[in-house]
């Protein structure tokens, strides 16, 4: 376990990139299949159960994923100390939030069923199922990023074969759903703590002691959600409300047309939170750079191959019918690399032990993002929600910036810009995994 025993930066940043894009696959694959099997009105009404109880579960954790793995990453000797503490604090959290819950659903969901709501009630329970599933967060404190992705993936595919089933019996309600994917996540939640806990060091002891500093960390990272979502939603909740449907649907295409750097860049922050928080001090500098500089290089050609495809692409992929997203994304593309950016810097900032920082820099970013919203959404339409996340996302990726030159007492601009040796390791690295893909395909 450790640093010895670990996977390299590189070997683990490639397999989270290609766990990235199996997830989206099987996520894609079981939308496709619950919305055969359902049809419309029933898909809508499984989403309308979901979609409260697990937002509610996401602040119920209170961070406490976050706090798993810098604390277990620094302390790799008391990891089940950790992991049975926040699983018990997740767990306690989880039952006021659930009866918080019970009260707030039928409100939140007052056009739906008296059915509906109380299948959503009962989905509460949802947030006792993670509370007892995170266990696996700290596979990434002690670096074992095999088996960290494995237990990312078989959420998906324990899902995927709930459906398939289901689509070949035919048989199938949102209710039904709904209580079929409880049974699948706490069969996974089961796995995932028992095959964690034999993987992690230290004696299963309750440290009470812990509580206050996970906390400390986990709450700014909790909290973090809520500007971030002002900064990723906020744009097309002011499009619904402003403007025609058209428009939102021009836009809604846009975006997803913008989202093709994120799996690449969000791999490396996903590696480097824990490897930073782990390294002693003069080790966390070099990676820190290291990993931004090849972020910034690798984004930047990756988002400028995709905004020179969009207005040959988008028609391709999407019809001609959707010529008109294709300026909002020329905005769009060069946000999505520099919003997948402050991404890998917020998770080096974690690192260092600052969640508060991102709280800060994302509350920054929302500001910005409203007053840019307000000014810019009635002159210029969807371009102008376009240009609005574009600056909202660079007051974001600058403060990370600036807080990391801080922090570190290292020039800004060696976050940014790419070194020689950088480029090398960046063109290294690809080869390799050009090399390592095509032997396993015997073309070598």
């Amino acid at each position: 376990m450790g640093k010895n025993n670990s996977a390299s930066s590189a070997d683990a940043i490639h397999l989270t990139l290609i766990t990235n894009i199996l997830v989206t696959g099987i996520g894609v694959a079981t939308g496709v299949i619950t919305a055969r099997i359902l049809g419309p009105v029933m898909v809508g009404q499984f989403n309308a159960i979901q979609v409260w109880p697990l937002i509610i579960a996401s602040v119920a954790q209170m961070g406490l994923t976050e706090a798993l793995v810098y604390f277990v990453s620094r302390d790799t000797e008391h990891a089940k100390s950790y992991v049975l503490l926040a699983e018990l604090m997740a767990t306690i959290s989880s039952i006021i939030f659930i009866g918080i819950g019970w009260e707030l659903v039928p409100f939140l969901l007052s056009s739906q069923t008296k059915e509906i709501v109380e299948a959503s009630r009962v989905f509460l329970i949802v947030s006792i199922i993670y509370s007892l599933g995170l266990s696996h967060s700290a596979l990434r404190g002690v670096q074992e990023f095999k088996l960290w992705n494995v237990f990312r993936v078989l959420p998906g595919i324990v899902w995927l074969i709930v459906l398939v089933t289901l689509d070949v019996v035919g048989e199938a309600n949102p209710i039904k759903l709904s209580r079929l994917f409880l049974l699948s996540m706490f069969l996974v939640a089961v796995i995932r703590t028992s095959v964690s806990f034999a993987r992690l060091k230290g004696r299963v002891m309750l440290r009470i002691k812990y509580a206050g500093k996970m906390l400390r960390f986990g709450l700014p990272s909790v909290l973090t959600t809520v500007p971030q979502t002002v900064n990723l939603r906020l744009d097309q909740f002011f499009i619904i409300a402003l403007l025609p449907a058209r428009d939102l649907g021009f836009y809604v295409v846009a975006v997803a047309w913008s989202g093709g750097v994120s799996p690449f860049l969000s791999a490396v922050g996903a590696v480097m939170f824990p490897k930073v928080s782990a390294l002693p001090d003069n080790g966390k500098l070099n990676l820190l750079k290291t990993g931004l500089q090849g972020s910034a290089l690798v984004g930047t050609i990756i988002g400028l191959l995709i905004t020179l495809l969009a207005p040959i692409g988008i028609p391709i992929v999407f019809g001609t019918k959707f010529d008109n997203s294709i300026p909002s994304a020329l905005f769009l593309v060069p946000a999505g690399v520099i919003l997948a950016w402050a991404g890998v810097a917020e998770e080096g900032l974690r690192g260092l032990g600052k969640p508060k920082v991102v709280l800060y820099a994302e509350i920054i970013g929302a500001v910005v993002t409203v007053i840019a919203l307000i000014s810019l959404l009635h002159p210029f339409g969807i371009v102008g929600a376009a240009i609005a996340s574009l600056l909202g996302y660079s007051i974001v990726a600058l403060v990370c910036a600036f807080a990391l030159s801080r922090y570190t007492e290292t020039k800004l601009t060696q976050f940014i810009f790419p070194s020689i040796d950088t480029i090398k390791l960046i063109i290294k690295k690809t080869d390799d995994l050009i090399r390592k893909i095509t032997r396993k395909k015997g073309v070598i």
